[in-house]
């Protein structure tokens, strides 16, 4: 009888023991999965986010301006220009969020030619700090991209549906 009290003890210990270290070992393990979390803009298995699957659509140039069901996005769209990834307008696509103190762009074009961030036009070394696959460290200060590590543009313009497409797939 004795015996069997002193296995059931030593049983629960164990087990509590064993608890103690499931539990130690799982929140370790959530802290460092959390701490390893990298951005998207960092991660090299994001390629993509809310992509429409690439199609050809076979139109040359010159029958696109004639074709009833294509309509063209160029023009002016408001654009808002970040530094960098985190200082982003996180939720400007929703419906409800204004922009109408954007400034305006020219698209199609390049953000760098219309006066936002700054041209970067090099041939010999590479202007970034080289951190893959990190592309904000802190690169030396004589780089260009020290005070503009990962510019960021948002881009909105607003455009009307013809009527006769309501029952038509559109991209």
């Amino acid at each position: 009888m004795i015996l069997q009290n002193k296995n059931k003890n030593e049983n629960k210990y164990i087990l509590w023991l064993s608890t103690i270290w499931f539990l130690f070992f799982s929140l370790a393990n959530s802290y460092a999965q959390e701490k390893a979390k990298i951005n998207d803009w960092e991660n090299p298995e994001v390629i993509g986010i809310n992509k429409e699957k690439t199609h050809a659509t076979f139109y040359l140039p010159s029958e696109k301006k004639s074709n009833p069901q294509i309509v063209s996005l160029n023009g002016t769209w408001k654009f808002k220009w970040s530094p960098d990834p985190t200082s982003r307008p996180v939720d400007f696509y929703k419906t409800d969020y204004s922009v109408a103190d954007w400034m305006n762009i020219l698209v199609p074009g390049n953000w760098e030619m219309q006066g936002f961030g700054t041209p970067i036009y090099i041939n010999i070394n590479y202007p970034f700090q080289k951190d893959v696959p990190k592309v904000t460290s802190e690169p030396p200060k004589n780089y260009t991209s020290y005070s503009q590590r990962d510019p960021v543009g948002s881009y909105c313009t607003t455009f009307q549906v013809p009527d006769n497409w309501n029952d038509k797939l559109v991209f």
